[in-house]
């Protein structure tokens, strides 16, 4: 692909880590090699200021490095919750889903499935094969996204008043829809989602 490349060791154990930043010697004066270490210790959280394009990649390398304890419910709810909610394109997503099934425990790993499969089933999978119609399916895109919106609340464990459940429903503009459902990944309470 002729662009700079670097060494970036991925460390579920924070020894390994701190064992994996020791310089290694090449050989040739003057340089001896300093991988780059993610850990649970060096993995930003997915909401860091300055960092909200990279949230989903955030919370898959949190996954990894076991930053994100996938044997806590909730913390198995915010991360599908991120990767929802980002605007993936179909490999990215069928790729971070295999990547935190396949570092997760088995026993997480089956209450990921089960989440992926109900809670999230939308988000995952209808929703992929509904960017595939693109353009003219506006009217669903916002419905769809609207509800993306409301299961994320859930999921979190919100209650939605009626009359906001109402104003997400009806709502046909996709940016701000978007702009809820970011904001819904990690706030904590409805007016810092719903907030002007």
């Amino acid at each position: 692909y002729d662009c700079p490349a670097v060494l970036l060791v991925i460390c579920p154990d924070p020894a390994t880590g701190r064992w994996a930043r020791q310089p290694i010697p090449t050989g040739h004066p003057g340089f001896n090699l300093v991988p780059l270490v993610s850990d649970r210790t060096s993995v930003p959280a997915p909401d860091t200021p300055g960092l909200p394009s990279a949230a989903p990649e955030l919370a898959v390398l949190g996954a990894l490095t076991g930053a994100i304890d996938l044997t806590d419910d909730t913390s198995r709810h915010l991360l599908l919750a991120t990767i929802a909610a980002a605007a993936l394109d179909e490999d990215r997503l069928e790729t971070y889903t295999h990547l935190i099934l396949a570092t997760a425990p088995a026993a997480a790993r089956t209450a990921l499935e089960t989440l992926m499969t109900t809670v999230f089933k939308d988000e995952f999978i209808d929703r992929i094969k509904a960017e595939g119609h693109a353009e003219g399916h506006a009217e669903g895109r916002t419905a769809g996204a609207g509800d993306l919106v409301l299961r994320i609340l859930a999921a979190r464990g919100f209650t939605i008043p009626d009359p906001l459940r109402d104003r997400v429903r009806t709502c046909d503009n996709l940016a701000q829809l978007e702009t809820w459902g970011i904001r819904a990944v990690d706030a904590t309470t409805l007016d810092d989602i719903f907030r002007d």
